[in-house]
């Protein structure tokens, strides 16, 4: 699949941000844990989620989808535990079907997850807390085999504040027997809107001193429950919007608080941003100043919106520096935009980003985020950028190509 995109400066209009690829997808697994119904609302139309309901339905959970209406309605009928469907190697959030299956099945089949492979992003980290809660874990080639006897609650101290161990943990112990205790868990606002989800399911957990306190219930209950806003896709078109000569771009369905780094970064370096009720309006008519980054763990500047701003500051007025503390090799679109003339310079895995003209070139979407670096490099290249592998793209981002044509972006899809 390729993206056409041609140079535009004037980005103008309304986008509706949708529901949250990172906070949808360990919840939709919390129907493995109940035999009540569970309703979502806000549930983003992507290729991720096409996945892994796909997956939801090889271990016995029925699923009724609007997709109008972005609702997902789902019940547990029966219990499978041997996962070899081709989605686990598109999805890599297929690890939390390890973490639900862990705590109702005694043997759990699967394979090592795929998706973006941006940087070498080991599952160590979870084999090791199921190690702990009492599994015998084999490994062969790309196969994984977790056989438990019992479960058990752990007090455990995470390396790294890593968003899918912690979620894994809660869901392997939500209704384990006895207190588990996580130390220096991730508590991204995708974490704390799967862990609303779950109280209202009755499960006992608690926040308290930088620690997740989970008390073990028997047995959780049905729930309905509203997706949060994507903070990633905001982000992402705020990136845009800042990166041409005009914009005038209005945001829907957004959450301000989850956006404040981000939001006060640009802000610093001269973007007008305001507040209309509960939207927030983006206007770019000066070039933005230079920008030094460093993506961490939240509150910080997100690593995912990392790849996206290096395009952005390629059109500021002077050098940048950005530095990822969470992933310091994700770099993978820099060698694409190094052949549409951009200019950079990647030392001690830190990025000096230079103000460039960039021109359209034929690149490859190693993975999501950098592909819509990728676009966002496009809408400002002299000429035609083709972006190929543009499926990735459509993994994390909700109705792209609508979207991106009801800004004033020339592009297509082929």
């Amino acid at each position: 699949m390729k993206l056409e995109i041609k140079k535009t400066i004037n980005v103008f209009g309304k986008i509706q941000i949708s529901g949250s690829k990172n906070a949808c997808l360990p919840i939709l697994t919390c129907a493995i844990l109940t035999k009540k119904k569970i309703c979502l609302s806000n549930v983003p139309n992507i290729k991720d989620v096409d996945y892994m309901i796909e997956l939801l339905k090889q271990v016995g959970i029925k699923v009724v989808r609007d997709e109008e209406k972005n609702e997902v309605v789902m019940k547990r009928i029966s219990k499978k535990s041997n996962l070899k469907s081709p989605y686990l190697n598109q999805i890599r959030a297929s690890y939390y079907l390890m973490g639900a299956l862990f705590t109702e099945r005694r043997k759990i089949k699967t394979i090592i997850p795929g998706g973006c492979n941006f940087e070498k992003r080991p599952i160590d980290y979870h084999l090791d807390a199921f190690t702990k809660m009492g599994a015998n874990i084999e490994i062969i080639n790309d196969k994984i085999f977790i056989k438990r006897k019992r479960k058990l609650p752990i007090n455990i101290t995470l390396k790294n504040k890593s968003l899918g161990t912690t979620i894994n943990i809660i869901l392997s112990t939500v209704k384990t027997k006895g207190t588990t205790i996580i130390n220096n868990p991730s508590l991204e606002p995708e974490v704390i809107d799967f862990i609303h989800m779950l109280k209202k399911m009755q499960a006992n957990i608690k926040i308290i001193d930088n620690k997740i306190i989970i008390k073990g219930v028997k047995k959780l209950s049905g729930a309905s429950h509203k997706i949060i806003p994507d903070r990633i896709e905001a982000g992402s078109y705020i990136c845009l919007a800042a990166s041409v000569e005009k914009s005038n771009l209005l945001l829907t369905n957004i959450n301000k608080t989850h956006l404040e780094e981000v939001l006060n970064t640009f802000k610093k370096s001269g973007l007008n941003i305001f507040n209309e009720g509960k939207d927030l309006r983006i206007i770019k008519n000066k070039v933005l100043s230079n920008m030094k980054i460093q993506a961490d763990n939240y509150p910080d500047f997100p690593t995912d919106l990392q790849q996206p701003i290096v395009s952005t500051l390629l059109q500021a007025n002077s050098i940048s520096l950005i530095k990822d503390n969470i992933y310091p090799n994700r770099y993978s679109e820099v060698f694409d935009l190094l052949s549409m003339e951009g200019n950079l310079y990647l030392r001690n895995n830190s990025l000096l980003v230079f103000p460039s003209k960039l021109v359209g070139k034929v690149v490859y979407a190693s993975d999501l985020r950098a592909g819509f670096s990728l676009i966002i490099a496009g809408v400002n290249a002299e000429g035609t950028t083709i972006i190929n592998n543009a499926e990735v793209i459509l993994r994390g981002y909700e109705n792209l190509i609508e979207k991106l044509k009801s800004i004033n972006i020339d592009v297509k899809i082929f």
